[in-house]
């Protein structure tokens, strides 16, 4: 999993230009991607990052799972969580009819 330079600015709490620097000194892992343009992108490695800011950021992606659950719940459109659950439950079902006939055929 990379990030960009403005979102691991973002989550240190720093400027991007230290990021930048950080990045540059070792400090994390990252790549140069190709941008269009002929520019690259700095992309870093999430698992480079210091383990506060890691959580911090998994901690954002579930607020983030969340309110869209919400909203599509609002929406009144089942999660995809409550459709499975609903798709579990009919597996289940299927399986005691089959197992009763089995038992009823015994």
């Amino acid at each position: 999993m990379t990030l960009s330079v403005q979102n691991v600015a973002e989550l240190l709490n720093i400027s991007v230009v230290s990021v930048r620097q950080q990045l540059k000194s070792g400090k994390y892992s990252g790549q140069l991607s190709n941008c269009s343009g002929g520019r690259g992108k700095y992309e870093i490695a999430l698992e480079s990052l210091p383990q506060d800011a890691q959580q911090r950021y998994w901690q954002q992606v579930r607020i983030a799972q969340e309110a869209a659950a919400s909203k599509q719940a609002k929406r009144g459109r089942p999660s995809k969580a409550e459709k499975q659950a609903k798709e579990a439950a009919k597996a289940a079902k299927q399986a005691e009819i089959q197992a009763n006939a089995i038992y009823a055929e015994a």
